[in-house]
């Protein structure tokens, strides 16, 4: 009999089998995506980033259309998906995202098609469709292994990408050993791209194997480079995840005031952001060290809010976490029903 880790490589590398002799790869050649430079493609991100409302995109994605252009009009797809997944609508961020890998696929054009194969990944990921999410980050590095552009910073950076979704999806299914290879190799390519923000990314995750597997004191340090590597980068998300992790590591620590402390700093933090997602992670801490403490009112506040939201953006995951919470109150007070 297999073992659950054992079972798990033998999908991953099956799936990856699978799907490295699919249509669609055998479409594809080595050296054939549409050539584009790299200033061609950083100039019409930057006109694309500058929109400040979806009116604009959509008022830009006309412009493109008249003009014939696919590229831009990929672009101004993905950032439309983009902006959705950051402000937890998936099913708008998956409509837009397969609209840029449609266009992308047309027009042969493999940079923009990893970056919608990774952005559908991670859309899938966050609502808890892991073996999916699996399929299209196994695509996208797949394509980044066949094609011969392996040098430029956005064929690099869709790689380590693909290998930080990847990572993430190990990590959901406790392969903690695959998890901690992938993130290595993740947080190395994002050093040699110099991203502050890829590289607090990778510190957080491989911190986080630490805080599982019991050495708090490895993954206090890691936390602290993902901390300091967001400040670097001007995230507000990845600011207020990191004090959620200093949070967790004073619980497991027992001490209690300072992981309310840092917890609170997390949920108020996340207030501030669009990103309701990442930000439920804290409002679920917040409900968590209440119970532990015996503030079970306090928790039902919080478990409440969480599960409201976790409902409405329909994060499996979330509610998931929820639900544990509450099955904890409720067998403590001997409410077996």
């Amino acid at each position: 009999m297999l073992k659950k880790c054992d079972k798990v490589i033998v999908y991953v590398f099956a799936t990856l089998l699978t799907l490295s002799l699919s249509t669609f790869f055998s479409s594809c050649r080595k050296g054939s995506g549409t050539q584009v430079s790299s200033e061609e493609r950083n100039e019409i991100d930057s006109i694309v980033n500058i929109c400040k409302t979806e009116s604009e995109l959509f008022d830009l994605e006309k412009k493109y259309e008249a003009r014939s252009n696919s590229l831009g009009k990929a672009a101004v797809y993905r950032e439309l998906g983009e902006r959705s997944r950051n402000e937890s609508r998936f099913d708008d961020a998956n409509k837009y995202h397969m609209l840029e890998l449609n266009i992308a696929t047309n027009n042969n054009d493999t940079i923009e098609m990893v970056r919608a194969l990774n952005n559908i990944a991670t859309n899938y990921r966050r609502l808890g469709f892991v073996d999916i999410a699996t399929e299209y980050h196994y695509q996208a590095l797949g394509l980044t292994n066949m094609f011969s552009d392996t040098t430029s910073f956005l064929a690099r950076k869709n790689r380590v990408r693909a290998l930080n979704g990847l990572g993430n999806i190990f990590l959901s299914i406790d392969n903690n050993h695959l998890a901690d290879s992938v993130f290595r190799l993740a947080l190395k390519g994002e050093k040699e791209l110099g991203s502050a923000l890829g590289q607090a990314i990778n510190y957080a995750n491989i911190g986080s194997i630490f805080e599982s597997n019991g050495d708090l004191d490895s993954a206090w340090v890691c936390y602290r480079n993902s901390m300091v590597m967001n400040e670097k980068a001007g995230s507000e998300v990845g600011i207020f995840l990191c004090h959620d992790h200093y949070g967790s590591l004073y619980e497991k620590s027992g001490d209690y005031d300072s992981a309310i402390k840092e917890y609170k700093a997390a949920y108020d933090l996340s207030k501030k952001t669009n990103d309701v997602w990442h930000g439920l992670n804290s409002c679920i801490s917040m409900a968590r060290i209440y119970h532990l403490i015996g503030h079970d009112g306090d928790a039902f506040k919080y478990l409440q809010e969480a599960m409201s939201t976790a409902k409405e953006i329909k994060s499996l995951e979330h509610q998931i976490a929820v639900n544990k919470i509450y099955y904890e109150i409720y067998k403590n007070n001997g409410n077996d029903r």
